[in-house]
């Protein structure tokens, strides 16, 4: 096994019996517990092998579905997705640089030409200013967001810049999930997402969706499900 499993273990091990920072955890490690193949570690082998993980991450969440998924017989014919926001105790934002339209930082050419669909570029700080549902629009923040089956089971998670907001996120979302090749999906999310454009986006493929909305809102939707019974 290489160090970086042993790591990685250790950490998984750590969070479920003493949860710490990863300088704690290297310590214990180190001092309080027996990982076989692993004397010692320091805070560093930790943050490289966190590093590893988010270099392999979609190929990653992807095999570790596969198995939850056969493990746990997960229905995911409905999928579940929301997002929220977290601050940092920080008084500025990260310093902006090239993104592309899903948040993704691009390669240090990337950042003065156009992406490759002829769009520009976002120029963004991962931790920025940007509406907080913590009611702290006066701290840099990141948006989280995941998708769970209908036992609120985990499927995926994403995360984004601090200013990003929900109205797009729902359409790379699915696109996402499309490499994973899985059945029909009836996405369910809450009116933060609702527009005639993601609807129309939910409903390709065979998919299907139920988004909450305003009663009072008087749009199509609602006014054509409030003329049924029931």
């Amino acid at each position: 096994m290489s160090v970086t499993e042993r790591v990685l273990f250790s950490l998984v091990v750590n969070r479920a019996l003493a949860p710490s920072s990863k300088l704690a955890a290297a310590d214990w490690v180190t001092h309080d517990v027996h990982v076989d193949g692993l004397p010692d570690i320091d805070d560093d082998a930790c943050y490289r092998a966190m590093d590893w993980l988010h270099e392999v991450q979609d190929d990653l969440e992807k095999r570790v579905f596969d198995e939850v998924a056969n493990l746990l017989n997960l229905e995911v014919g409905l999928l579940f997705f929301d997002t929220t926001s977290t601050y940092f105790e920080l008084e500025e934002a990260d310093e902006p640089v090239a993104r592309d339209d899903k948040g993704r930082l691009l390669p240090a050419e990337g950042d003065s030409p156009a992406e490759g669909d002829g769009k520009p570029a976002d120029q963004a700080g991962f931790r920025a200013f940007g509406k907080s549902k913590d009611s702290r629009d006066d701290l840099p923040q990141i948006v989280i967001g995941m998708a769970v089956t209908r036992d609120g089971i985990p499927v995926r998670v994403w995360s984004w810049p601090g200013n990003t907001g929900d109205q797009k996120l729902i359409r790379q979302v699915k696109d996402d999930m499309r490499d994973w090749t899985l059945s029909k999906i009836v996405w369910v999310t809450d009116r933060g997402f609702s527009s005639e454009r993601n609807r129309r986006y939910l409903r390709q493929g065979d998919h299907a969706y139920i988004v909450g909305e305003k009663l009072r809102s008087g749009s199509p939707e609602v006014r054509a499900a409030l003329s049924r019974q029931g």
